[in-house]
């Protein structure tokens, strides 16, 4: 070996090293910061998720004169399910956990937007008086709603192990 090799071989196995110790850092900070972003963005969610279920529950004891309101919280689940699913589809995961986490939050979000769509459409069709309509797009936003919540809470649990 020559000697300026010699010289080169200890700052090259130290910058190996180095790489070796950060790469798996690397992967554990975009985890986080994925998990960190989806939690941030899902307390929003569930803030309007909260006030559309008490707006529904409105309309069940106001009748009509309560749909409009009822209308505007949808909307406002939506609006917050789409800021979710934007901003958690440009975060990165580089583990297997974190994209598989990542693909199910975004499958969860798909569901939420379609059966928030229909429970509007249900709402539409009740106002205009409807209630056939409306009573089958109720069922139909209740069936897709179906098994959300328990898929949420363990997707809501593997965010929370990425974030720590």
């Amino acid at each position: 070996m020559t000697s300026i090799a010699r010289r080169r071989l200890p700052l090259l196995l130290t910058a190996l090293l180095t790489l070796l110790l950060v790469a798996p850092v690397a992967a554990r900070a975009d985890d986080q910061s994925f998990a960190r972003t989806a939690l941030t963005h899902a307390d929003a969610l569930k803030r309007a998720e909260t006030a559309a279920t008490r707006a529904l529950r409105r309309v069940d004891a106001r009748g009509r004169s309560a749909i409009p309101g009822a209308r505007q919280a949808v909307k406002t689940v939506r609006g917050q399910a789409r800021l979710m699913r934007d901003a958690v589809d440009r975060e990165q995961t580089s583990t297997p956990d974190g994209e598989t986490t990542k693909r199910q939050l975004l499958e969860l979000l798909a569901v939420e937007l379609r059966a928030y769509g229909t429970l509007d459409r249900a709402l539409a069709a009740y106002k205009r008086g409807d209630v056939r309509t409306a009573n089958t797009l109720l069922r139909r936003a209740k069936g897709q709603l179906r098994g959300v919540g328990e898929a949420a809470a363990r997707v809501g649990q593997k965010l929370s192990e990425l974030a720590a």
